[in-house]
């Protein structure tokens, strides 16, 4: 018996069944990495997950007849699972639900297939093959014979499913629920772990060969440098929307005998920590009054939020204004 056919650009492929509660329905509709008795094999990941309808008996919604349900499928390890329900407000539905409750384990299904992806090849007993490595399912729908292998009966449930078997239900969904959670905790698990060797490497990294610095005290500071931070701070401050009272910090760098407060991979000019102070910017207590002027600029617009490039821009702004207003 052929257990493939083709209308159309659609084929249509068997497999065992399963279904749920109220008239849910559960069902393994295709055994992926196994060749079938078409000659085929599904390969992993060649059904996604998504909706699909359920056809009447032996696809015949294909021809007219109405749907009997509508579900999802579900790819749990190299099975293909439908999970939906069946019309039973419906007369095929109902009909539907009361054959297949009756067939038990010989009920089966099948699916039809579009958008096919293929290559022919051989399988591990060199026989001619076809590999399928990518399908859009159309539609499944319950089936005299099979083809995929390795398929069977999950569940179906109606109307009057027991306290026993909605316990199951929600005991399968409270695992399902229970080993999400743990692979997800899992993930973040890996993806601190990652985050604390890469700091750890960092800071190996800083006291090998970073700069050291440390706070100097205004007093250090030229006036003519502290004046032209002060007027970026008025000029830019109220401009980039950052509070009236930002203030200005210097530092230096530091020789290894020194009190070192932090350290660069790279010389620094400047630097902000909009987190941390979001009220701070620091400048480096060697710069002229021209250098002062446009590294506050760059510091505050990173403390406004702006990246490296945005940053740059407003530094060459202040840069030129300086220029223009000490010309005149």
């Amino acid at each position: 018996m052929e257990h493939k056919t083709t209308r159309g650009s659609v084929s249509v492929k068997a497999a065992r069944s399963g279904g749920g509660a109220s008239g849910t329905i559960e069902a393994v509709f295709a055994t992926l990495g196994v060749r079938d008795h078409d000659g085929d094999i599904v390969q992993p990941g060649a059904i996604g997950s998504g909706p699909v309808i359920i056809s009447d008996w032996n696809h015949s919604s294909w021809q007219g007849a109405r749907p009997i349900g509508r579900g999802r499928i579900y790819v749990d390890g190299n099975k293909a699972r439908l999970s939906g329900r069946l019309f039973l407000d419906t007369a095929a539905g109902r009909e539907a639900h009361a054959i297949l409750k009756g067939l038990g384990d010989l009920a089966e299904f099948s699916w039809s297939l579009d958008s096919i992806e293929s290559h022919m090849g051989k399988d591990a007993q060199g026989r001619p093959t076809r590999f399928i490595t990518g399908v859009k399912v159309r539609e499944v729908s319950p089936v005299i014979q099979a083809a995929s292998i390795g398929t069977g009966l999950l569940a179906l449930k109606g109307r009057g499913s027991t306290r026993a078997e909605l316990a199951a239900i929600k005991a399968r969904l409270d695992r399902e629920e229970l080993a999400e959670i743990a692979e997800r905790n899992e993930r973040a698990m890996h993806c601190e772990a990652a985050q604390m060797e890469l700091l750890s490497l960092h800071e190996a990294m800083l006291r090998r060969d970073g700069v050291g610095y440390s706070r100097d005290l205004d007093s250090l500071v030229p006036d003519g440098t502290k004046d032209a931070a002060r007027a970026a701070v008025l000029r830019y401050g109220e401009e980039l929307g950052l509070p009236a009272d930002v203030r200005v910090k210097w530092f230096s760098a530091e020789d290894e005998e020194g009190h070192v407060e932090f350290r660069s991979l790279r010389p620094l000019l400047g630097r902000c920590r909009p987190k941390a102070e979001p009220d701070v910017i620091w400048l480096h207590s060697a710069l002229d009054a021209p250098e002062a002027h446009r590294v506050a600029a760059h510091e505050l617009r990173h403390l406004a939020g702006g990246d490296e490039e945005e940053a740059r821009i407003y530094e060459e702004k202040a840069k030129f204004e300086w220029l223009e207003r000490n010309w005149r």
